[in-house]
């Protein structure tokens, strides 16, 4: 088994999206940012001030009003992947299980809610179902050969993706989905930049546990796999790569990285940050922290969205 923590999430998850309303020229120049800050063990670095932040607009430089971390109770979205391609081996469904119900149990607190999917969104599990409920229709789903669905075998990860943001209504700091896949897609209406446009508009950090290198691989899986992990780091979630055993038979413990991957899941700072301009589109930032003397931290890894989301946008959520 080899699994690799692509974006080391641990400490600080810097996920930068408009979660507040705007209602006027003066309100589209501000936004709340999600952010992770992780030492290099993966520990989330406390304490750091607006001034620890440099934030660049397109190269001009924005001004961090306030930076706070908050232990919040995020909100979860589950999405797994249930079609051909992950139920056919049992291993790899029965792994895929274990990975839905690793977070499930998980001791870090989050509300959770469930979409399966396939060709298509099949089953729904909204968030006002208790994490047991969630869990007892998991271990329901064991036999791998009646999951999915007759005849609708193909996949549409990014569709359902977006189905899951429905889930989550009005946005919130800390708003997360977490998908179980292969990162196979082809069945989707949804373009992979679409999708990114909504999760950064809505400031929804996108997390993964991606199998890979799994026997009968297609090549749209092993170039979805590459692609659902770059979602995730341009969201400001991050993903676990994890590859199973031989053919149907269960493999290694899951990654011991998935710990921390919740712990970057459920506690981050909220960075208020007044923008230098508000239109375009695309507006790419960068987002450092510095050191008492001004000079970029070597020794720590920031997460957080590439892309700011224009004012209309985060109006349009609101």
């Amino acid at each position: 088994m080899r699994h690799l923590f692509r974006t080391l999430s641990c400490t600080v998850v810097i996920l930068a999206g408009p979660t507040i309303s705007a209602q006027s020229a003066d309100t589209c120049k501000t936004r709340n940012v999600v952010v992770n800050v992780r030492d290099k063990s993966g520990k989330l670095i406390v304490g750091l001030p607006p001034t620890s932040f440099r934030i660049t607009l397109q190269g001009q430089p924005a001004k961090v009003v306030s930076s706070k971390v908050e232990i919040a109770l995020p909100r979860v979205v589950l999405v797994l992947d249930a079609s051909g391609s992950m139920t056919f081996l049992k291993g790899k469904w029965q792994d895929a299980r274990l990975a839905t119900e690793d977070i499930i149990k998980c001791p870090v607190p989050m509300r959770l809610a469930l979409v399966v999917f396939a060709e298509g969104v099949f089953e729904v599990m909204d968030f006002g179902h208790t994490s047991g409920q969630i869990l007892a229709r998991i271990e329901q789903l064991s036999d791998s050969e009646k999951v999915t669905p007759k005849g609708k075998g193909r996949t549409s990860l990014r569709d359902a993706i977006l189905r899951a943001t429905d889930l989550l209504g009005t946005p919130l700091p800390g708003d997360t989905i977490y998908a179980v896949t292969d990162g196979g897609d082809n069945a989707s209406r949804a373009s992979t930049k679409d999708l990114k446009r909504t999760l950064i508009a809505r400031g929804t950090r996108f997390f993964a546990f991606i199998f890979e290198n799994t026997p009968h691989e297609s090549e749209d899986e092993t170039l979805g796999a590459i692609e659902t992990g770059e979602i995730a780091r341009d969201t400001g979630g991050s993903d676990v790569s994890f590859s199973i055993g031989l053919y149907n038979k269960a493999s290694a413990p899951l990654p011991s990285a998935l710990p921390q991957l919740y712990d970057q899941i459920a506690y981050f700072y909220q960075l208020e940050v007044a923008l230098p301009f508000t239109t375009g589109k695309g507006l790419r930032w960068n987002i450092d922290v510095l050191d008492d003397h001004g000079q970029r931290r070597k020794d720590v890894t920031v997460y957080y969205p590439r892309d700011a989301a224009p004012c209309s946008e985060a109006i349009a959520q609101h």
